[in-house]
């Protein structure tokens, strides 16, 4: 290369004296690029001067050195005092050096902008690195416009994650093959080789593959367009994407309609939108660079990549893409996880896309990132994270169908933490320690025997613990006397009857003379469902007999599961946990189901038969060998696929539905023991490891996705015994946590730390209402003294019920079932009958005392009754000191505390 004409002349004069030889990457490089390529760099070019290549340095031509050497005060001084710092006399030695060398640069080395290197900063990004990990796993460049930013993950003794990609070098074994710009690498020569970097004593390496490095990548509406659209918010709700559009400019919303946007853009009303002859002058690259006025501000800047490609697509004829083009298949964000110390720390994240024809693409500049949890962990536009305050964050990539995520932790700096002793009785408390150590909480202790007794009986059975139970269990004194406790009640009648009324409401048991669901059906399928979960039949065997039911709704009990209305969603919301509503009209916007998920899964219900038995109450439901599901978006024939899995084969006149049910209750279908672990979990916990538990989507993730993993795990080992999976859960210690929390646990919901109060459902209050003042319920259909829980007609209730938010079951979603307090509830325990005549009627007090049991012993056994404790002496000196002397009143007065009891919030809360 030649020196530029001062470099040159500097070079001549100092030739003929041996000079010590400066070093690129010890001294020429770290200058340039700490106080230099900012203003002189691929970005920014002041002075149509470039520093970052030693080719746009040979071009620069100038005086550079002579610039450098001025003195402080010298206005022409590089860099300019007012924007920087000036270069030391040493730097200057070096650079003089270097050029006397005739300025040697490292083959493929590109630089970019750094801020100085702090020694003391590298210092301590050394110490305690335990590993280095580089993302993506493996590169490939394919043609001459890829490009593939890389990320260098630390991960510390302490668990503890630093983004590392600024502190090291990545370095190609064959340099020829690319060129290295800061992160960012650029193909220049095809061939294979390997990136390695190094720091704190750790390395890692990741293979490299270039391929047709000099071949330019044609521009591609759908791939490079289209990703700009969405990248811009073009095609949101709230913009074009609305059904209305905008300015009279419509885009489908989310893109889900790629063809009918080309033709809106480039056809409908086409002068308005594109100019061929004068393509910058269009009037869709105008509005999006603000040169002329645009409601939706300005998207991006002249000459950004965003303007260079809709310019370069709109140069090229504005084509839309052949019918082969490849379209992707996957997304990927990288780091997977991070766990962040102290405000101010960041993380970058790239995002990675798979093509149809096995080519990678990074779409980091085209992706939507967002974060579910910004105080935690702000993510920008460009995938960099910045830790705020202590907590858990899930960030996401979305570009075209696909949405991706990562967790994020962030911790407080130099918190004061030591691991705590968890003593794991399974696999479950192995994976929530896990968990609460990455986040530096301490879980609670073990609650009592008392607290253990009536968590655990009011959860499997729906029953408050006898007083005879109590003082058994408070007598025992066995090591085991819990895990016993549990066998105990999963054996009990009772469990089934609280899962027969879950399920029953998970697949709308209720009458319903528009779809011609009568009670006699409604019974039988209730019964149908009974006698199987309380014979344990695996769960699987009875969702694919539910599913591929034929027969009449009176013969064959599970095809009423056909009568009710939306079927597609229900069965992917039931089973699998997710709302397919949105994919019925568009691609969701926050999950990966598009409309051609959505009715390729509809297409396995689209040949349903029904038709009219004898009795005329009855329905026979049948395969009808015919009728298929259209995409309502150009009217295609959708075929049978499953969701996020292949295309089955089915045979003529088979029916799909069995092909169906085969598939989904399965180990194939890795969502249904997910599903129904997490519906199962949300049960004893209160909340989810997804929560809700029918809103299964990325940006809604799993709290501690190898705790739910290794439940579905197991319960397909199990063979879908969710009763073994109900054992697991109910003897870890994490399900024995008290609800007492301490300073670390206090604002914790989500990672199971301690135990959380949750309120009765409708039916198990009433019940327990009634058992313990030993009165009886009357419901339509049953006899007198059954519980609201064996209800098989989801329209059978009463005012109670309904004001403590029983499910009606006219939907599957789990925000059926009302849990929360009210006022309502309050005003009916205080004032209405359920309580206060019940006091009476059952004649609780009156037994005993006509038993000759004291008012001191009445106490303490309706404290057993309610509470499943005992009361404390101060209770007891307190509620002994209110009764009256005269023992005609003595009743009233303890039927006053046995009222009092059944309102306060101990009774009505499980804890």
């Amino acid at each position: 290369m030649r020196p530029t004409t001062a470099l040159s002349g500097l070079a001549l004069a100092i030739a003929c004296a041996p000079l010590p030889a400066a070093d690129f990457k010890r001294d020429i490089a770290p200058a340039l690029e700490t106080q230099c390529i900012s203003c002189h760099g691929a970005d920014k070019q002041k002075g149509k001067l470039r520093l970052d290549t030693r080719a746009a340095l040979a071009e620069a031509g100038g005086d550079i050195l002579d610039r450098i050497s001025l003195p402080h005060d010298d206005d022409d001084l590089m860099p300019p005092v007012d924007e920087g710092t000036p270069l030391t006399p040493e730097q200057i030695a070096a650079f003089e050096e270097w050029v006397a060398a005739d300025m040697p640069w490292p083959d493929g080395v590109a630089l970019v902008a750094r801020d100085p290197a702090d020694p003391a900063a590298d210092s301590r990004d050394a110490e305690g690195l335990a590993s280095i990990a580089l993302f993506p796993p493996a590169v490939a460049l394919d043609t001459a416009a890829d490009f593939q930013n890389l990320v260098a993950l630390g991960t510390y003794a302490d668990g503890t994650t630093r983004d590392l990609t600024r502190k090291v070098t990545f370095a190609p074994d064959n340099p020829a093959l690319v060129t290295v710009a800061g992160n960012k690498i650029t193909p220049r020569a095809d061939g294979e080789s390997v990136i390695t970097v190094e720091f704190g004593g750790q390395s890692a390496s990741i293979p490299l593959k270039v391929a047709a490095a000099a071949q330019p990548r044609p521009i591609s509406y759908k791939l490079d367009v289209m990703p700009v659209f969405m990248r811009a918010n073009c095609n949101t709700g709230s913009c074009h994407g609305s059904a209305r559009g905008q300015d009279g400019f419509n885009l489908s919303l989310f893109g889900y309609d790629p063809d009918g946007d080309h033709f809106r853009i480039t056809r409908e009303w086409s002068s308005r939108r594109i100019n061929l002859a004068v393509p910058e002058e269009s009037l869709l690259i105008e509005k999006a660079i603000e040169s002329v006025p645009h409601s939706g501000g300005k998207l991006f800047e002249k000459g950004s990549d965003h303007y260079n490609t809709l310019l370069a697509w709109l140069e090229a004829g504005a084509e839309n893409d052949p019918p082969d083009v490849a379209q992707p298949t996957s997304l990927a964000i990288y780091p997977e996880a991070a766990v962040l110390e102290g405000q101010g720390a960041e993380q970058q994240f790239i995002a990675v896309a798979t093509y149809s024809d096995g080519t990678t693409r990074d779409v980091t500049p085209l992706a939507i990132f967002e974060s579910n949890n910004a105080p935690s962990a702000a993510m920008d536009e460009h995938g960099l994270v910045t830790a705020g305050n202590r907590g858990e964050a899930f960030v996401m990539a979305r570009f075209a169908t696909f949405t991706v995520g990562a967790q994020v932790i962030v911790i407080p700096e130099g918190l004061d933490y030591t691991r705590p002793g968890f003593p794991a009785k399974n696999y479950i408390d192995e994976l929530v320690a896990e968990k609460l150590h990455k986040l530096r909480i301490v879980p609670s202790e073990p609650c009592t025997d008392a607290e253990f007794l009536r968590r655990a009986t009011l959860d499997i059975t729906g029953k408050l613990p006898t007083e005879d139970e109590f003082l058994a269990f408070e007598a025992d004194t066995a090591a085991d006397k819990r895990d016993r406790l549990v066998d105990d009640l999963l054996s009990r009648k009772e469990f089934t009857e609280v899962w027969v009324m879950k399920f029953a409401e998970l697949l709308q048991m209720r009458t319903d003379p528009n779809n011609g669901v009568s009670y006699k059906s409604t019974l039988l399928y209730y019964n149908w469902l009974s006698e199987r979960i309380a014979a344990n039949v695996p769960f699987n065997q009875i969702v694919q007999e539910l599913l591929s039911a034929t027969g009449g709704t009176f013969t064959q009990p599970a095809t009423n599961y056909y009568q009710i209305e939306r079927v597609t969603e229900n069965v992917a919301q039931v089973f699998m946990g997710m709302r397919l509503q949105c994919a019925q009209c568009h691609n969701h916007p926050f999950d990966r189901w598009t409309m051609d998920d959505y009715y390729s899964f509809a297409a396995f219900f689209s040949q349903i038969g029904r038709k009219r038995a004898q009795d005329p109450r009855e329905t026979v439901v049948f395969n009808s060998g015919g009728g298929d599901m259209k995409h309502p978006v150009g009217g295609r024939v959708m075929e049978p696929v499953f969701l996020g899995a292949e295309k089955p084969e089915i045979k003529p006149g088979q029916d799909r539905r069995a092909i169906l049910a085969e598939w989904l209750a399965s180990p194939q279908n890795p969502f249904f023991s997910r599903n129904l672990s997490n519906i199962v979990w949300s049960h004893f916990f209160g909340v989810g490891i997804i929560d809700p538990v029918d809103d299964v989507r990325v940006s809604n993730p799993a709290s501690n996705p190898q705790l739910l993993d290794a439940l579905a795990a197991r319960f397909t080992e199990y063979d879908y015994d969710f009763k073994r999976l109900v054992r697991d859960i109910c003897t870890s210690r994490t399900y024995g946590l008290s609800t007492k929390t301490n300073a670390t646990n206090g604002g914790d919901s989500k990672n199971f730390s301690h135990a959380l109060i949750r309120r009765m459902r409708a039916e198990v209050m009433l019940d327990t209402i009634s058992q313990v003042t030993e009165t009886k319920n009357k419901f339509q259909g049953l006899p007198l003294g059954a519980r609201a829980v064996q209800i098989a007609d989801g329209n059978v209730s009463n005012y109670f019920l309904r004001t403590f938010g029983r499910a009606e079951r006219k939907t599957v979603c789990s925000c059926e079932v009302k849990m929360d307090p009210n006022l309502g509830q309050a005003l009916h325990l205080i004032n209405g009958e359920t309580t206060g005549n019940r006091v009476v009627q059952g004649k609780v007090v009156e037994t005993m005392l006509a038993a000759g049991k004291t008012p001191e012993q009445i106490i303490d056994s309706l404290y057993i009754r309610t509470f499943s404790r005992r009361p404390t002496e101060t209770e007891r000196g307190q509620l002994t000191g209110k009764i009256d002397p005269d023992p005609a009143k003595a009743r009233q007065d303890l039927e006053d505390i046995f009222w009092a009891l059944l309102n306060a919030k101990e009774f009505m809360f499980n804890h």
